[in-house]
């Protein structure tokens, strides 16, 4: 994809809530299917229609054990973009309150960005909105860390909203742009020049100058 699009989606209402991993319902041609999964601090808990766990931190800051993470992961010879995430989520009455969502590239040190959980049992819509962007072929990996549950015991999981239940807007391109080029001179003799065409090639930027009367031109 050229442009801002969908490029990765999760869509949970099949699952039982329990399943150690669940993997993605759609992703762009030039990316890999991705998996989504648990933190070791978390543990899987039944709730049908959605990636569920307990014991989230009951701590107003990130722990770093509890989180949900999911790599994207391009093709050979792509790179990706991202412009925003956007994760359905419902908690039980004492679930978390809070969530940070890091990556891979900082070893997970820094928020990209955090969402405050309302304090009510319903499915809620959560947009991280950020941008980042993947080097040539290289994957990344985000957690999203709850924090802030009232309980150890209390529930949350990603899912149970109709469509798709975490979406990843953003792009997928060629790596480098541009590539490889040719540029070929007419020859002629009016200016004093060869009377054979001459090629110039690259594989990075390239600055011809026109040769004109009275000088020269770039072109």
């Amino acid at each position: 994809t050229n442009g801002i699009a969908q490029i990765l989606t999760f869509e949970n209402s099949a699952l039982g809530g329990a399943e150690a991993t669940t993997t993605s319902n759609f992703n762009d041609a030039n990316l890999t299917n991705s998996t989504l999964s648990r933190g070791a601090g978390l543990t899987a808990s039944g709730n049908g229609g959605r990636f569920n766990a307990t014991s989230w931190s009951t701590s107003g800051s990130v722990s770093t054990t509890d989180y949900m993470e999911f790599t994207i992961t391009p093709n050979a010879g792509f790179q990706f973009s991202i412009t925003s995430i956007v994760m359905n989520f419902q908690r039980s009455g004492t679930g978390p309150k809070a969530f940070a969502i890091r990556s891979s590239l900082d070893g997970y040190s820094a928020d990209l960005a955090t969402q405050t959980i309302a304090d009510v049992t319903s499915n809620q819509t959560l947009t991280f909105t950020f941008a980042h962007t993947s080097g040539c072929a290289t994957a990344i990996t985000y957690r999203f860390y709850g924090y802030n549950a009232e309980s150890t015991g209390g529930s949350g999981g990603i899912g149970d909203a109709a469509g798709d239940d975490l979406i990843v807007n953003g792009s997928v391109v060629a790596c480098g742009g541009g590539g490889s080029f040719t540029v070929t001179f007419d020859g002629n003799t009016s200016d004093g020049g060869s009377t054979s065409n001459q090629t110039a090639s690259s594989s990075t930027a390239l600055t011809c100058l026109l040769y004109t009367s009275p000088s020269p031109r770039d072109v």
